[in-house]
């Protein structure tokens, strides 16, 4: 499992960096009469600062569960704990391709979510690490390892597609 994560974590910058670049390329579409007003600016600085922020483990992972792989195609790989409480927190029956894009990035950050708090009850077992009951049992691991190891799969052949200035970053 931790194997499996530390691969999807290791893209996880890229997939920040892609959406941060993005953004910020959007805004910077904006006419340039904008550009001399004093809010705009700070608008600037404020994107540049909300996209660093999300330079953090919890948020890193879930980026790379909208970007790095399948999540709608490995949804059902999951544990079934996993799938019942996405589909009955979004209110559906099933997760598909043409619902609802707000839908997928919540299903996907719940799912994430339960896998990064799963990955801290392991990693700081020794420590002063205490439960939240986000986390899956024992005995989900199997199902959870055949999800990340599917999901580490398809990140690795995301990340080779990527061009060569995006790869770069990965290095810094």
């Amino acid at each position: 499992f931790l194997n499996f994560y530390k691969v999807i974590e290791h893209f996880s910058p890229i997939a920040v960096n892609i959406e941060a670049n993005e953004l910020m390329r959007k805004k910077l579409d904006s006419p340039k009469s904008l550009f001399e007003d004093g809010d705009f600016i700070r608008s600037i600085f404020n994107l540049a600062n909300s996209m660093r922020d999300r330079y953090n483990d919890e948020d890193l992972i879930k980026a790379s569960f909208t970007t790095c792989f399948d999540f709608i195609g490995l949804f059902e790989q999951l544990p079934n704990s996993i799938q019942k409480k996405v589909t009955s927190h979004l209110k559906i029956k099933k997760l598909e391709y043409g619902g609802d894009k707000q839908q997928i990035v919540t299903a996907s950050n719940i799912v994430a979510k339960i896998i990064y708090k799963t990955r801290n009850r392991d990693v700081h077992a020794k420590s002063n690490f205490e439960a939240t009951g986000e986390e899956i049992t024992n005995q989900e691991f199997e199902d959870l390892n055949q999800f990340m190891k599917l999901a580490s799969s398809q990140a690795i052949r995301w990340y080779s597609r990527q061009p060569n200035h995006l790869k770069r970053e990965i290095i810094k």
